[in-house]
């Protein structure tokens, strides 16, 4: 019980005392909320200060292995993704996945993206609480002036935790930084997530 009280407690600190370390970051936060209903998800984001909000539909299938969404993000030029997860390893505490996702804007080109995702969880079940983090790299593909090649194009790495609060309720917060093709910070902000299943 003490190693798990000192875990939340570097968590929190983490996730919320960071902020004052990082002056000028921090100008948006992302809300995201999903209802998961058998085998199919939606879920509504909204980030402040920005018109990246969006709406997306999923589809899981293959025994929870495979899921395939459908997103659709209005602002001034209107994005529609689709995109399929596959689970390629889920250990105990460790976790590799793997998306591909085609993206189609109202005026710009479209272009493909292919997404590794490597994580760590450890989750405390008589607690319900979950520690993560977890990395995304971005190449993309088909896009107008990069090279077509496997070269790494962006990245973001995710530092959260999430509590159950019951069997159909689990939310938490969580502190997100991105980078650039040269490893370059591009953004920090906080986000949270709430997700009802049934």
């Amino acid at each position: 019980m003490k190693q798990l009280l000192i875990a939340i407690a570097l968590a929190t600190v983490a996730i919320f005392g960071v902020e004052k370390a990082f002056a000028g970051d921090y100008d948006t936060s992302q809300h995201n909320f999903k209802v998961k209903f058998a085998d199919f998800d939606f879920e509504s984001r909204q980030t402040m200060n920005s018109d990246s909000d969006h709406v997306q539909l999923g589809y899981t299938m293959f025994n929870g292995k495979v899921n395939a969404q459908l997103r659709h993000t209005d602002r001034d030029d209107a994005e529609t993704r689709a995109r399929v997860t596959v689970d390629v390893l889920d250990m105990e505490n460790f976790y590799l996945k793997q998306r591909i996702e085609w993206r189609h804007f109202q005026t710009a080109d479209d272009y493909g993206r292919i997404r590794p995702i490597v994580g760590l969880k450890w989750n405390h079940v008589p607690s319900g609480i979950k520690l993560y983090t977890e990395y995304q790299a971005s190449f993309n593909f088909g896009k107008e002036g990069e090279k077509n090649d496997f070269d790494l194009d962006s990245g973001q790495v995710k530092l959260g935790f999430d509590y159950r609060v019951n069997s159909a309720l689990t939310m938490g917060p969580f502190i997100q930084w991105e980078h650039e093709s040269d490893y370059k910070k591009s953004d920090v902000f906080l986000g949270t997530n709430i997700t009802f299943s049934f």
